[in-house]
């Protein structure tokens, strides 16, 4: 996921995971290339998820939108075709 979404222009070092709220559309265009390859199962853009690495980039206070968006997006783009691998997410303190 995060290798695809540089492609698609995400800059070296910027939190994907807020790629969920402010560019959808491209992490949505991700996942569904994914189910177009023909994935039975398919991951959310959560992998850095929490607290620790969110609040690297100043976004710890957004953990649960940002986790919350990502299911989401995942879910439309696999529609019937695919399941969705939702990693576990745990609050870092």
């Amino acid at each position: 996921m995060g290798t695809e979404l540089d492609k698609l222009g995400c800059p070296a070092g910027y939190c994907r995971e807020e790629w969920n709220v402010s560019k959808p559309e491209l992490v949505e265009k991700v996942a569904a290339s994914y189910v177009e390859a023909g994935s039975k199962i398919i991951l959310t853009n959560t992998f850095g998820g929490n607290r620790l690495v969110l609040g690297g980039h100043g976004f710890q206070d957004r953990m649960k939108e940002f986790n919350q968006a990502g299911a989401a997006i995942s879910k439309r783009a696999a529609g019937r075709k695919a399941k969705v691998l939702l990693p576990s997410v745990r609050a870092v303190r």
